[in-house]
C-alpha cells in the first residue's frame, strides 16, 4: 500500500486507527504493520475460507449457515456503527471468513471477518477523505499489502463485477435496455457515487448489494424508478421471500428512508432474522408430510 503521499498515508492510517476504535472478534486484528521506502504493510491473520464471495460459492452453504453468516455480518457493522465508524467500503471481497468446528449438524461454524478500514469514517472526528479521491490502494486488504495475505488470495479480484473504490457517475448507467431503471455497478451507496462521505446509511445500502448479489449473481440489480427502491427477483420459497423483504426494506435509493439503526430496526424486526430458516425447512417438511400443523389449526378452531 502506498504512503508516499497525504491521502494515501491517511488510507493506512485509518487500516490501523479505525480497527482499534472498533475492537470486536469479527473484525480482523492487525499482527505487524510498517512503513518502508514510501509503501506501507500490514499483516493478518490468515484465514483459509478465503473472502465472502469465495466462501458462498464454493461451500454451497444451506440456507440457515447463510441466515447465520447474513445476521452476524449485520451484527458487527451495527458494532462499528454503534462506536461511531462508519466502514465505507463494504463488498464481499472486503469481507473473509473465519470458520471453526462446532458439534452442530454441519460441524462447521463460519463467521464474517471486516477487513479494509482504509475508507472508513469516524463520526466525532470526521477524517476528510471521500471515495472520489485517490486512494493510492486502498484495496489491499483482500491480500495486497505487501503480499501478507488474507486468506482471499486470487478470489479477491475474480469478480469482474465492480470496483472496490468507484469513482462518481459509474452506477448510474444510460438506461438502455432497463428504461429507466438504473443499473447498479457497485456496492458504494448512490450519494457516495456523487461525492459525499460514507456514512452509515451508505453501510446498510452496501449490505443490501451484497445480499442481492451473493443470492442473485446472474442478475443485475436496478433501482425501480417508482420506489427508489432495488428490485429483487420475484422467486423463491419462503426463506428467500423473507430475504427479498429484507433487502427491499434496507435498498433505498435515497439515504434518508434506509434504516438508521441495524440493531433496533433491522436484526430485531425484519421477518428474515426472526425466523430460523433451519426451522423453516423443518415446519415445510412437516406440513407435507404429517399435516401436524393443520390438525393443530384445525383443533384450535373446534375451541372457538
Amino acid at each position: 500500500m502506498l504512503c508516499s503521499d497525504a491521502t494515501s498515508a491517511l488510507v493506512f492510517e485509518n487500516e490501523i486507527l479505525g480497527r482499534e476504535l472498533v475492537k470486536h472478534a469479527m473484525i480482523s486484528d492487525i499482527e505487524s504493520a510498517f512503513v518502508d521506502d514510501g509503501s506501507g504493510y500490514l499483516q493478518f491473520k490468515y484465514y483459509t475460507a478465503g473472502t465472502l464471495s469465495h466462501w458462498y460459492h464454493s461451500s454451497q452453504p444451506k440456507p440457515h449457515e447463510i441466515q447465520q453468516m447474513f445476521t452476524a455480518l449485520f451484527q458487527v457493522v451495527d458494532h462499528c456503527h454503534r462506536n461511531h465508524i462508519t466502514h465505507g467500503n463494504l463488498s464481499p471481497e472486503n469481507i473473509l471468513v473465519h470458520t471453526s468446528q462446532t458439534g452442530g449438524s454441519s460441524g462447521v461454524l463460519a463467521t464474517p471477518v471486516l477487513i479494509d478500514f482504509g475508507l472508513c469514517r469516524e463520526r466525532l472526528t470526521t477524517l476528510n477523505l471521500t471515495m472520489n479521491q485517490s486512494v493510492g490502494g486502498a484495496g489491499a486488504g483482500a491480500g495486497g499489502a505487501g503480499g501478507s495475505g488474507f486468506g482471499g488470495g486470487a478470489d479477491s479480484k475474480s469478480s469482474g463485477k465492480a470496483p472496490l473504490t468507484p469513482t462518481p457517475g459509474t452506477g448510474s448507467g444510460d438506461g438502455g435496455a432497463l428504461g429507466n431503471k438504473k443499473p447498479i455497478q457497485v456496492f458504494a451507496a448512490p450519494e457516495v457515487l456523487k461525492g459525499e462521505s460514507p456514512t452509515p446509511a451508505s453501510d446498510v445500502w452496501s449490505l443490501a448489494i451484497i445480499l442481492f448479489r451473493l443470492t442473485w449473481p446472474q442478475n443485475e440489480p436496478v433501482i425501480d424508478p417508482a420506489s427508489g427502491q432495488i428490485q429483487v427477483p420475484p422467486h423463491g420459497g419462503e426463506s428467500l421471500d423473507r430475504l427479498r423483504e429484507l433487502i427491499t426494506q434496507i435498498g433505498y435509493a435515497d439515504p434518508k428512508k434506509r434504516p438508521n439503526h441495524l440493531a433496533g430496526e433491522v436484526l430485531s424486526l425484519a421477518p428474515y432474522f426472526a425466523v430460523s430458516a433451519a426451522q423453516d425447512l423443518y415446519e415445510s417438511r412437516s406440513v407435507i408430510e404429517t399435516k401436524t400443523k393443520l390438525t393443530l389449526f384445525s383443533q384450535y378452531l373446534e375451541k372457538l
